[in-house]
């Protein structure tokens, strides 16, 4: 039997519920493991290739049990707050709130044998802050396509080596890139999961250190009271960085353009853009003009730009716009262009030099609208299949 304060289980408890899927084939990877032992509580969760194990103070013991993640986290929810007491009774765990008549039960399963302990590793291990870790992840996971099957798109590259932390990201549709040019003793790379760099994002608290270990295939990242580990995705950026760095050696323009401004542009042009169709930047002497239409529909807005050559203009798809531009929280941001038909970068003016930030996307097209065109029609099939077979 333990007693704990409720906060400090829900925090036990989210983490591990977080890793584990809702739904599975597999019974067993829906299952969290409780233990308590020299008055701490550890929760174990795993998917097979990433774990979870949380750790938090109590006053008591308890042995080793088998439970039902989503089902338990939601009990602990709805418990009252304050101080909860909890034991195993048979093939149950008692939990009730201490000075009310609140109790709720939960099925002990069977122990499935299945490994939540994370993996050792005997490689080396840096200190980075929590505050890097968050803000590398969320300025390049917007580019990630949670849908994507070539395994090295599907996640995001940490790399550890003399020239500090970079971070990376790349779809279809383009590539970011976000670096802490602080040197690290560590050289290494992995490329972690999509979803598993969301956990490290939620659950790791802000201004806090993670000890974080980067292996040939397994990234492990703890402090005192959460560790989570993941295996890397197979295969590399290497390809995509090469396609990016011949663009940024063709660079012609380097417009300074204000973020604010051009959100502001691109948002009043949205109602008008088509589910086919992109939205246009044109650069012209002293003004930058948002052009977006479709079909008999079209409309214009412009803001004031620094540019000063020749007309050029680009075509670009309005959601990565809009998910680009969200990411950088500057006030100005430089547009570069090589060519009128090639890749633009745009970099994060506000960065000092002990970190970097940019983002490139490839222009919209015909082939960008096809392949839409043919997903839609594929979704509709399946859609109408579903109905018939009803």
């Amino acid at each position: 039997m333990f007693t704990i304060d409720k906060d400090e289980l829900v925090f036990a408890v989210a983490a591990a519920a977080d890793m584990v899927p809702q739904s599975t084939p597999q019974e067993q990877l829906q299952n969290i493991e409780i233990e308590g032992a020299d008055d701490v509580l550890t929760v174990r969760a795993s998917t097979g290739h990433s774990w979870c194990e949380t750790r938090t103070d109590i006053d008591g013991d308890l042995d080793k049990v088998i439970v039902p993640a989503h089902f338990f986290e939601q009990v602990v929810s709805s418990m009252p707050d304050g101080r909860l007491k909890s034991s195993t009774i048979g093939k149950r765990l008692d939990i009730t709130a201490e000075g009310a008549t609140s109790r709720a039960t939960i099925p002990v399963l069977a122990d499935d044998k299945y490994p939540r302990a994370i993996p050792a590793t005997k490689e080396p291990s840096v200190t980075i802050s929590s505050d890097v870790l968050k803000e590398g992840i969320a300025k390049v996971a917007w580019i990630v396509d949670p849908r994507e099957i070539v395994p090295s798109r599907a996640g995001i590259l940490l790399e550890i080596n003399k020239g500090g932390i970079t971070f990376a990201g790349c779809s279809q549709q383009g590539m970011s890139e976000f670096a802490e040019k602080a040197p690290r003793k560590v050289d290494a790379s992995i490329i972690l999961p999509l979803q598993f760099a969301r956990l490290i994002q939620k659950h790791f608290p802000a201004r806090s250190d993670i000890k974080t270990t980067v292996g040939v295939s397994q990234g492990i990242f703890a402090n005192e009271r959460l560790t989570l580990a993941s295996v890397g995705i197979e295969g590399g950026f290497a390809p995509y960085r090469a396609i990016f760095d011949k663009t940024l050696d063709k660079i012609k323009h380097r417009i300074p353009t204000n973020v604010a401004a051009l959100r502001g542009a691109i948002a009043r042009k949205t109602p008008f853009v088509g589910r086919y169709n992109g939205i246009r930047l044109t650069f012209d002497s002293g003004m930058l003009t948002v052009q977006a239409g479709h079909d008999a529909l079209d409309s214009t807005d412009s803001i004031p730009s620094s540019y000063a050559g020749e007309e050029i203009g680009c075509l670009m798809a309005i959601e990565t716009t809009q998910k680009l531009l969200s990411a950088f929280d500057g006030e100005n941001v430089t547009i570069a262009l090589a060519g009128p038909k090639d890749i633009l970068l745009f970099f994060d003016d506000s960065r000092d030099e002990s970190t970097s930030y940019w983002s490139a996307v490839t222009q919209w097209s015909e082939a960008h609208a096809e392949e839409r065109k043919r997903r839609d029609a594929e979704k509709q099939q399946q859609k109408e299949e579903r109905e018939y077979r009803r």
